[in-house]
């Protein structure tokens, strides 16, 4: 699974995405676990939910519209010990944006 065609692609989805959030975005890391217990959409809502204030309902529908946004939406609910390597980077990836 291939998310980007090549630099300039990541670069441009990842300027959109400053251009909807604002410049909090953070670094991706090997050594930074996602939650195990909490399942996709809400280890990313919960960054979403923290520097935006934002309820949990609308923390998942932006959740999900960003997994939509890279056809990701079908991970939305596995955990993390369920996701092989690539999903689990693209979750750390959006989680950090």
């Amino acid at each position: 699974m291939r998310l980007f065609a090549d630099q300039e692609a990541l670069d441009k989805e990842l300027a959109d995405l400053k251009g909807e959030i604002g410049q909090q975005l953070g670094l991706v890391s090997l050594e930074v676990p996602l939650i195990s217990n909490l399942d996709v959409w809400r280890n990313i809502a919960l960054i979403y939910q923290y520097h935006q204030e934002a309820s949990q309902k609308n923390a998942q529908t932006f959740v999900m519209q960003c997994l939509n946004r890279f056809n990701l939406e079908k991970i939305a609910y596995k955990r993390n010990p369920t996701l092989s390597e690539e999903e689990r980077f693209y979750v750390k990836v959006l989680r950090a944006a």
